[in-house]
């Protein structure tokens, strides 16, 4: 299976932003938050990705999950929306409170002049 460079890369940037903010640097204030394995903390992506990139993002999920996020007590759950322009009207119907609604997501993958 042919993985797309750039959803490789995207994801990578994803979990880095997700664990980075885990943990503590050198000299800061902020004390390190140590999360549940047992009661790991879901975060939600919606996009807009098929084909061979939904293969590779899922596939890149699953990794995460049974590896790092299952040490770290973190949980990631991908929403498949289809095309970018449904995951763009699932996104302003989750922000405006829009009846049936799904609940505005962790994070979401789109383009710049979408998003």
């Amino acid at each position: 299976m042919k993985f797309n460079k750039k959803v490789v890369i995207c994801m990578i940037m994803i979990l880095s932003m997700l664990l980075g903010g885990c943990g503590t640097s050198l000299g800061s204030s902020v004390k390190k938050v140590k999360l549940d394995p047992d009661n790991p903390t879901k975060v939600t992506i919606w996009h807009y990705y098929n084909g061979d990139q939904l293969e590779a993002f899922n596939k890149l999920i699953d990794e995460f999950n049974g590896s790092v996020g299952k040490e770290e007590g973190i949980y990631v759950e991908g929403a498949n929306f289809g095309t970018v322009n449904e995951l763009k009207e699932g996104i302003v119907a989750a922000v405006k409170h829009r009846t049936g609604a799904k609940a505005i997501p962790s994070i979401f993958a789109g383009y710049a002049d979408t998003a």
